[in-house]
């Protein structure tokens, strides 16, 4: 099983891809002296990660379920897509916040799930490769 086929693996490996994006640039705002968007930036990257957990979530129960048709994929994704909606929304409309460094927060789940994708496939085409190096000796 490769770490695509483990969801809570790739959640996992996504989340710390975040964490670590989140941190880099938070440190890089601490020495730009704009402090003030590190509210906006924890927040955005806090739904950022709640919505790996809830398409973990979903990955899993799909990829589990029999008898599931397209209306139970539509409305499961349908609801993910909602409950992250309004969780940005709302993110978006406190007034305390930086809504630019939210979404940026917010924007690193795509980003992340691609990285952690992308470092997967290599690693599978790594131990592809290896393999049949060894068989050909």
């Amino acid at each position: 099983m490769t770490m695509l086929d483990d969801h809570r693996a790739l959640a996992f490996h996504t989340t710390r891809a975040i964490a670590l994006m989140a941190a880099l640039l938070g440190v890089a705002l601490v020495v730009a002296r704009r402090t003030d968007a590190l509210p906006g930036l924890l927040a955005g990257t806090a739904v950022g990660v709640v919505d790996v957990l809830l398409l973990s979530r979903s990955l899993t129960r799909f990829s589990a379920g029999t008898g599931l048709n397209a209306r139970a994929l539509g409305v499961g994704v349908f609801t993910r897509f909602v409950s992250i909606g309004i969780l940005l929304g709302l993110v978006l409309c406190i007034r305390g916040l930086n809504p630019l460094a939210a979404l940026i927060g917010f924007l690193f789940m795509p980003v992340a799930i691609a990285v952690t994708g992308i470092r997967a496939l290599r690693r599978e085409q790594r131990t592809v490769a290896t393999e049949v190096r060894n068989v050909g000796h």
